[in-house]
């Protein structure tokens, strides 16, 4: 029952390429897919219920009573369960600054039970090796926390605590957006609802939910995030810890500790100046006073970063401290997670694979290098462009430096469309529901018209299945007609026994028919289900935030009419499905929306004009391929 090793294995159409990190409960790899359009990286958590030490473990302790052991293990999946029904509503609903999840598995083995899921999630940085990569700044951290913060206020109005907000569990994505991950011990509420059980992580958890002092509010996840930026502003301290550079001591963290369980208001922060360290220190107050809800926060926020000058928020964040100033004796294990979580943190030895030195992938980044292309402008029946526009020289590329990878200015090429294919095999599919209905009709006609104007009455379809032929033909009002003789009446006989089989078979392909599961993902398909539509919502947040820094109203048509292919997509029918001609038109979708996805960064520093045609292009041509994909699958 050991956890098998998944390298070279593929899952949910992803060929597991190595180990990113593992713990008690499961283990993260890095999974790839490749296809004609280049390889795409995604994060596979695996997690294996029970392991054999806990099986073993859980048995003893229930007397050897194998249906109890298997039904705790059964609570522990549904857990496990409801981290993915949370992931997925968020995801569904677009929720943004939360990490994206896309497709699950449940394989249920027997003797001993166990189940290994796999979820298929985005592939992200961690917080803490994304410090270490770069020069981390104190409006680097103001970023982190509105990111978190609008993430946390949409998991709130949607009913969610999450309930273990900690730097483990916050994420970089390659554009520099924070999201939340883990929801392993998430609570869902309902209302004004409040949850009750105790779960997270004791150095950030509220007093009110480590000293179970009852119920309490989506307000702790706020207090989590405090203390989360007041470690990262105060030199990786906690509050009530002796100020950087003094040592501190076993005994002063267990005081520290205890103050923050009786509500004690701490001195601000060491870094970030004033107003930003009495936002902090109210997120740190006791559940009456602090902020109730991440509206007020991110205001009370926002009016202190802008009060505070440059000079503070570029101010570097340090985590560099002698070793001299770490407790002298091993220090209680406050950061160890209560209750079941999913996953701990990595021994040092599984943090990095020593053929990967780095983890800061994109879902859609190209693992290998592709030969330099020059990309002609688009050619296509199905886009309507500019003959001057088409022409057989390459357009230049922007470059930003000379250690940057060339960026084309231009949307890929649109396939061409492909020779009529043989008739789709779904097409051939609705015709088993009309099969049934013409062989009702042929037997009504043979029943009512044929056969009484032959024999000039009707006789009982039983008496034709069952009845000697020599008593039908008494029956006959003209016994001398061609057809009573005994051969004719047992051909009939014949022809409704092969009627009636005929009709029973059509009706048991019907049946099969509407019993028949979806078709699988085809698969060198690029994209599949909701997939286009998530990535576009990530083109619209990266063409806002640009906006928003550079307040050039140039992009204003651009986000409007990137805008309102979000609204498209999401109403499309999933990817993924159909005929190859289907597939081709979605791929082209995808390569169009991979060059959005590419050239929105370079609009800071590259020749806006030709970059803003460039992507007004593609989001022509992705209008148009849909009114394609719509025609196409209607065929």
């Amino acid at each position: 029952m050991a956890q098998t090793n998944l390298i070279g294995k593929n899952i949910l159409g992803y060929t597991v390429s190595e180990k990113i990190d593992s713990g008690a409960f499961g283990t993260v790899y890095k999974v790839i897919k490749t296809n004609a359009a280049g390889q795409y990286v995604r994060a596979l958590k695996h997690i294996t219920i029970p392991t054999e030490k806990q099986y073993n473990s859980v048995l003893n302790s229930m007397g050897g009573d194998v249906a109890k052991a298997d039904s705790y293990f059964s609570l522990m999946l549904n857990n496990i369960v409801s981290e993915i029904r949370i992931l997925n509503d968020l995801s569904e609903k677009g929720v943004q600054h939360i990490v994206r999840y896309y497709e699950n598995d449940i394989l249920v083995s027997d003797s001993p039970r166990r189940y290994d899921v796999f979820i298929l999630m985005e592939y992200l940085t961690p917080l803490e090796e994304f410090i270490k990569s770069k020069n981390f700044l104190v409006r680097d951290v103001m970023k982190l926390a509105l990111d978190v913060l609008y993430g946390l206020q949409a998991c709130h109005n949607n009913g969610v605590i999450h309930r273990d907000i900690k730097d483990d569990n916050i994420f970089v994505s390659d554009a520099g957006d924070y999201r939340i991950g883990d929801f392993g011990v998430s609570k869902i509420v309902k209302g004004s609802a409040k949850a009750e059980s105790m779960k997270g992580t004791p150095n950030f958890l509220a007093p009110e939910v480590y000293l179970g002092k009852g119920s309490y509010t989506k307000s702790v996840d706020l207090y989590s995030l405090g203390i989360l930026l007041y470690r990262l502003l105060n030199y990786n301290r906690n509050p009530f810890l002796p100020r950087f550079p003094e040592q501190y001591y076993d005994h002063d963290e267990d005081a520290a500790f205890e103050k923050r369980m009786s509500s004690e208001i701490p001195d601000p922060p060491a870094l970030g100046g004033e107003a930003i360290g009495r936002v902090i220190v109210k997120a740190l107050s006791n559940s009456a006073e602090r902020f109730q809800t991440a509206d007020e926060f991110i205001t009370a926020l926002n009016t202190a970063i802008d009060s505070t000058p440059p000079e503070l928020l570029d101010e570097r964040i340090k985590f560099d401290t002698p070793s001299g100033q770490q407790p002298l004796s091993e220090a209680k294990q406050y950061a160890a997670t209560l209750s079941e979580t999913l996953s701990e943190p990595a021994s040092e030895e599984n943090l990095e694979d020593e053929h990967n030195s780095t983890i800061n992938r994109h879902l859609f980044e190209s693992i290998g290098e592709m030969p330099p292309v020059n990309v002609p402008d688009v050619e296509s029946t199905a886009v309507n462009q500019n003959p001057d526009s088409q022409q057989a020289s390459p357009v230049e590329p922007i470059v930003q430096n000379t250690n940057k990878r060339v960026v084309d200015t231009v949307p890929p090429n649109i396939s061409e469309p492909a020779q009529p294919a043989p008739l789709d095999k779904k097409v051939m599919n609705k015709f088993v529901f009309f099969i049934p209905v013409v062989i009702l009709l042929i037997g009504a006609a043979a029943y009512f018209i044929v056969l009484p104007s032959i024999y000039g009455q009707v006789v009982s379809f039983i008496d034709w299945l069952f009845t000697d032929p020599q008593n039908i033909i008494a029956t006959f009002r003209n016994p001398n007609a061609v057809l009573p003789q005994i051969n004719a009446v047992f051909g009939m006989k014949i022809f409704w026994w092969i009627w009636l089989a005929g009709l029973i078979a059509s009706l048991f392909f019907v049946g099969k028919q509407l019993q028949a599961k979806p078709e699988p993902n085809v698969e060198n398909a690029i994209l599949t289900k909701k997939e286009p539509y998530l990535m576009i919502q990530d083109v619209t947040n990266a063409l806002k935030q640009t906006k928003a820094r550079s307040s050039n109203k140039q992009l204003d048509p651009l986000i409007y009419s990137v805008k309102k292919l979000e609204e498209k997509l999401s109403v499309e029918s999933d990817f993924g499905y159909g005929s190859d001609a289907v597939i081709r038109c979605e791929n082209d979708i995808a390569r169009q929306i991979q060059f959005l996805m590419d050239t929105v960064p370079h609009l800071e520093n590259g020749n806006l004009e030709e970059i803003l045609s460039g992507m007004n292009t593609a989001v022509s041509n992705i209008n148009s391929l849909l009114r394609k994909r719509t025609e196409l699958k209607k065929k």
